[in-house]
């Protein structure tokens, strides 16, 4: 680490970035919901043209199967 520069294991930075957490946990929280909404939503294509090329049972739903990896 550059002199200057400090990251989350730096005891002052990790309280500080624990603190943001804390009070700003809701809005996190709706970020991240958005976030794997969209990758969802962009990832279900995928999956169904896997189902299309017989890689995946023909029955598959694909919300329901990318929504096993969170």
């Amino acid at each position: 680490m550059r002199s200057g520069q400090c990251d989350v294991h730096c005891p002052v930075c990790g309280r500080l970035v624990d603190r943001l957490a804390n009070e700003h946990a809701t809005q996190f929280a709706e970020v991240k919901h958005a976030l794997f909404d969209d990758r969802f939503r962009r990832a279900e294509p995928v999956v169904t043209r896997a189902i299309e090329r017989g890689e995946l049972p023909a029955d598959t739903d694909p919300a329901e199967l990318l929504g096993t990896g969170v």
